[in-house]
């Protein structure tokens, strides 16, 4: 694969020093063997103002990059800095409002993550909570090619200037399988993480409410279509018993007065006449007035070629999608080719909306 020469973007969260700034320059053109497109600085509100008038502003006349740029060859023109490139993250007269900080800097880094350039950020240990955050930041929204370092001292080591090496220390990211949604803010996924992670350990019960025909967990609802909305309440309605689709498939046939007939011959006779009869009794609680469809939609999900497994990845995918690390007890499994069934334990799967006489056996709201 050849490698990516896009755009070099240097993010730096200094502290309160601008000196920083330079030094985190020098390393990464050191470190990338070519100059940066565009220099980026964080800073928590309350240091800010006064960062930003010192590196733009120095005593010298000439702003922090353009005396950088004069001791590293490269021309000032071609690197984008200026005011609009000093981010001041969190609310002016409250730097202590850690949250509204990590907002604003996610903000800052999605915004900087274009499809074409890279991202060098460098950090601090002034830079305290600003330099956590940018590295946490990092991992929900990184690409592959960007990369997070702390500045160690003096950029560089070494006493021959041709032998120096920059003196960063890179932290490995550890990105996300898949970035948040654009608007999400940091507080918001830090919070539904945690809440991700503690189902893994404590499940929350998962609802299904029948009336409004969603799936409810926690404060997490969804909507399914109706087929699927139909599997997932069949096998609730079940569990912790499985659906044996593979004993199904090949011993049942739908005669010319629509019933599902078990073949006579069929292993666990009982058991499957059984699972038809239950299904169907699903099927009529949750669609009462279109029972006639029953046969045709039971043959195409678990005749011989079922459609059921298609449609239990389908309502996997989407439970995957709304709760994220949290959806390991709440999918469909199908291991060990024991048939389909909720991983759940069944005390904590709640029905809402079922009436008690509809279903003979399974579980019960």
């Amino acid at each position: 694969m050849a490698e990516s020469r896009g755009p070099l973007i240097l993010v730096v969260a200094p502290g309160s020093n601008p000196r920083t700034v330079t030094d985190a320059l020098t390393a990464i053109v050191a470190r990338e063997g070519r100059g940066v497109d565009e220099v980026h600085v964080l800073a928590a509100a309350g240091s800010g103002d006064r960062l930003r008038v010192r590196l733009l502003h120095p005593p010298s006349g000439r702003d922090v990059v353009a005396a950088a740029c004069v001791e590293l060859g490269l021309t000032r023109t071609d690197i984008t800095f200026s005011a609009r490139t000093i981010h001041v993250l969190g609310k002016p007269n409250d730097a202590t409002a850690i949250g509204a900080v990590a907002d604003d800097l996610l903000a800052t880094l999605r915004r900087l993550c274009t499809e074409s350039n890279e991202l060098r950020i460098v950090a601090s240990a002034a830079a305290g909570p600003v330099a956590v955050l940018a590295s946490a930041a990092l991992q929900l929204v990184g690409r592959p090619d960007d990369r997070f370092f702390f500045l160690q001292g003096q950029p560089f080591v070494g006493r021959n200037k041709h032998d120096r090496k920059p003196a960063l220390l890179e932290i490995a990211t550890v990105l996300a399988e898949q970035p948040p949604a654009s608007y999400e803010t940091y507080q918001a996924i830090a919070s539904a993480r945690r809440v991700a992670r503690r189902r893994l350990i404590e499940p929350d019960d998962l609802v299904i409410d029948l009336p409004r025909r969603v799936m409810r967990v926690g404060e997490t609802e969804l909507l399914f279509p109706r087929l699927q909305f139909f599997w997932l309440f069949a096998l609730a309605t079940l569990a912790p018993c499985a659906f044996h689709l593979k004993r199904l498939t090949g011993s049942f046939h739908v005669d010319d007065r629509g019933a599902i007939v078990v073949a006579a011959d069929a292993a666990d006779h009982a058991a499957l006449e059984s699972l038809v009869a239950h299904t169907r009794f699903a099927f009529a609680a949750l669609f009462p007035d279109s029972i006639e469809e029953f046969p045709l939609m039971f043959k195409r999900a678990c005749g011989p070629s079922p459609g059921l497994p298609s449609i239990v990845a389908k309502i996997n995918a989407r439970i995957r999608r709304a709760l994220g690390v949290g959806a390991e007890p709440y999918l469909i499994s199908a291991h060990g080719g024991e048939g389909y069934r909720l991983l759940l334990a069944p005390t904590a799967i709640k029905i809402e909306g079922l009436h008690e006489r509809v279903l003979p056996r399974g579980q019960r709201a």
